[in-house]
């Protein structure tokens, strides 16, 4: 019985600022003045007054056949123009990129390389996917859980990375916004997480363990995944399993509050009621 869960690739060594921040001018001056400049989620414009200006990003997003490149350390200047590909003239500083990944072995780097060669024939062919990979970056560093990969996107410059959209909100800190497999570029939120799931061929697996990355769907967040629990078909202890389905069973029904709470987003409603169709009359109770 899977569970919402969900990644989010980082960008950046400094904390997104607020909502206000991002919409407040940060100098006295007008419009028009100073020069630009840019860096990975943010414009910058430094002003006739000498002060830094921050704007929000148009859109601070990444094409797909750039996303291998880049944590395999092809592009490892941000100014290549494969790493503009998304924005065709935007101009990036001249600054190396780090990429932070996980030192301990994980489903989150397992859902990752699993997106990654999904979308990267190159990825695919040289590094592939499992919980731990050899990571053929020149610079890259490595962060013990998500919180260790966080701690290191924020304190390395130029660096990128990914961890649970939980620690992003946590957090405060750039994101990116991926190109799906419809074309579209999309932000991680529970809207696109929802659409992922609702857009899953979950029986076209045997045991429901299809793998979401790449979904298709106009909204659908690329890099989604989900938790899974294991039951025996065949139980020896009975009661002991239909408790545990009484559990589940008030969990899809009374714990959706709860799920959001912690930045999962719960099955839909739809797929519940397979579950309970398809695979819990399985379960020899």
């Amino acid at each position: 019985m899977p569970r919402g869960n969900h990644l989010c690739p980082l960008v950046g060594s400094a904390p997104r600022p607020s909502r206000l921040a991002r919409r407040t001018p940060l100098c006295r001056c007008g419009p028009g003045q100073g020069r630009h400049g840019a860096i990975p989620g943010h414009h910058w414009r430094h002003c006739a007054c000498g002060e830094p200006r921050r704007f929000q990003a148009r859109r601070v997003a990444h094409h797909r056949p750039c996303h291998g490149r880049d944590v395999h350390g092809q592009d490892h200047q941000v100014e290549r123009p494969q790493v503009c590909c998304f924005e065709p003239g935007k101009k990036l500083p001249d600054q190396s990129i780090t990429v932070v990944h996980r030192a301990d072995g994980s489903g989150t780097t397992f859902n990752w390389t699993d997106y990654l060669t999904a979308v990267s024939k190159e990825w695919a062919d040289t590094v592939g996917k499992g919980a731990a990979v050899k990571w053929p970056a020149a610079s890259s560093v490595g962060g013990k859980g998500n919180e260790g990969v966080a701690a290191n996107v924020n304190r390395v410059k130029g660096a990128i990375g990914y961890v649970e959209y939980a620690y992003v909100k946590k957090n405060n800190m750039n994101f990116l916004q991926l190109q799906n497999a419809d074309g579209k570029y999309v932000s991680p939120d529970d809207t696109t997480f929802a659409a992922a799931a609702a857009g899953a061929d979950w029986f076209s697996v045997p045991g429901m363990g299809i793998s979401m990355v790449n979904a298709k769907g106009a909204t659908s967040w690329p890099v989604s995944t989900a938790s899974f629990i294991l039951m025996y078909k065949d139980p020896s202890d009975k009661n002991l399993s239909k408790e545990a389905i009484k559990f589940f069973d008030w969990a899809f029904k009374n714990g959706k509050g709860m799920a959001a709470e912690l930045d999962y987003v719960p099955l839909p409603d739809a797929l519940t009621k397979q579950i309970r169709e398809r695979v819990w009359t399985q379960i020899k109770n």
